[in-house]
């Protein structure tokens, strides 16, 4: 599931490097809060007892993260969609380049794989040494550091001369003065 959202994310960025823009349009911008505001009743408030899922399967009724089911979709989109058209939250949002939420977030991807790693390792000590909140507050905390620490690490490789693509010369031009027939 986090691989679709990761791809739609990347195509978004990609649209607006290009020169294109995702507009303000107040039907989209009602439908998205419209779709949050109905999603927090969902989620939020008993509704009398009522079966919220209406017998439909988990797959499209459910916000777990296990698969990206439509309601989830749904939900990531709107808030996306808000972020990026109303200037006081995409302010709200917005960090200088070299905060560390945005060094953590220009290496995204590795980071994200270096934290799954971690994840793993975690479980099996939890298992080996189950602990307690002390020992549970030492594993997390450290884990975030490890990762933030990796972001840093591939933010500091291009300065030694690693990781950075090299230049290459450019390719001379076909001459256009006139040839011998």
């Amino acid at each position: 599931s986090w691989q679709f959202l990761f791809v739609i994310g990347l195509a978004g960025m990609l649209h607006v490097k290009r020169g294109g823009e995702i507009r303000f349009n107040w039907m989209m911008t009602s439908a998205a809060v419209g779709y949050l505001v109905g999603a927090l009743i969902w989620v939020r408030l008993p509704l009398w007892g009522i079966e919220t899922a209406s017998g439909l399967p988990t797959v499209l009724t459910g916000f777990d993260k296990t698969f990206l089911s439509l309601s989830r979709l749904m939900h990531i989109l709107a808030i996306a969609y808000l972020i990026v058209t109303l200037p006081a939250l995409s302010n709200l949002a917005r960090t200088r380049p070299g905060h560390p939420l945005a060094v953590l977030g220009k290496h995204s991807l590795p980071v994200f794989i270096a934290g799954t790693i971690l994840a793993m390792i975690a479980q099996v000590m939890k298992v080996v040494s189950p602990g307690g909140l002390l020992y549970d507050t030492i594993l997390i905390t450290t884990g975030i550091a490890l990762q933030f620490g990796f972001a840093y690490y591939l933010e500091w490789l291009p300065r030694i001369g690693w990781g950075a693509k090299k230049q290459q010369p450019a390719a001379a031009l076909p001459s256009t003065a006139l040839k011998p027939a």
